[in-house]
Order: structure tokens, then sequence, then C-alpha cells
């Protein structure tokens, strides 16, 4: 039975590793491989990454970003993806409800995330939308400052 839990570093062993470089990779191929001491570094940051967890490998993950601004408290929500061979039993939902609980116990007055359109997003998008996630009418910018393929950051 899958169960929804706080990522912390003491889970962090070799199965988690394995586990968790295969679910990027499934997620994006330019996913570069983690180590124990990158995923740490991670875990440091200024976010909350819950995992789904059937024993002990980790078939589904999803990061929640909170900020501060001048004018409210915002968040951020991140890698949210689950294995494809645990998909469609209802974890994707489980995953983001429990980063959205985080955010209201926190106060935050809104949620925002981003999601590819390609066909393999199409259940993702879906789900988002039952749970309330509108799409903007805004214009999304993005700059690379590196260069995944070469792995050099780009001068501008």
């Amino acid at each position: 039975m899958v169960k929804i839990r706080q990522i912390k570093k003491k889970d962090i062993n070799e199965e988690f590793i394995k586990s968790l470089n295969s679910l990027m990779k499934q997620l994006t191929k330019n996913a570069k491989s983690l180590s124990e001491i990158d995923i740490k570094r991670i875990l440091d940051g200024d976010f909350i990454s819950f995992g789904a967890f059937d024993e002990e490998k980790i078939v589904g993950t999803a990061s929640i970003h909170f900020v501060e601004i001048y004018v409210c408290k915002k968040a951020m929500i991140d890698d949210v993806f689950v294995d494809k061979d645990y998909r469609h039993q209802g974890i994707g939902k489980k995953l983001m409800k429990v980063l959205l609980k985080e955010a209201k116990k926190r106060k935050v007055r809104s949620v925002y995330l981003t999601s590819g359109s390609s066909s393999e997003r199409k259940g993702a998008n879906i789900l988002y939308q039952k749970l309330g996630f509108k799409k903007l009418n805004t214009n999304l910018f993005g700059l690379h400052l590196v260069d995944l393929k070469n792995k050099k950051f780009s001068v501008m």
C-alpha cells in the first residue's frame, strides 16, 4: 500500500536514490542523476517535498516552495510526478492535496504551478483543473542560464 509522507534526510539510502533517479528520468530525458549529497543539499532548501512510498521505494514526489513578498505569501508547486507503473491510482491527487493542505496551514494566498501541454501530461493537467487550478492569462517568461547539453552557463 502506498503511503504519502514528507521526505526527510533519513529516507535517503541506495534504494531511495535509485528510485528517485528513475522517476526523474520518466519526467524529463534531461534529468541528471542525483547523488546522496545532491539530494541532501536540495532538501536543505526552502521548500517541502512529499513522497509516495510503496514500502521503502519512492514511487511519486511533489514539492512546494513558499515565498513571502511585499504584498502576500505565495507558493509554487514543482516536480509532481508518479512512476508510470503506479499511475491512475489516485497517488498524484493525494500528493497534490497534501501540498495544498500545507499551503493553507501557512496562510498562502495563491498557489501556482506549470505543466507541460504534451499528451503525456494530459492526465496531470486534468487533475490540476479538478483541484481548482485555472489556466492563467499571463506571459510566462523563462531564461535558461545553463545549456543542458553542454552543461555550460550561457553568455548574455
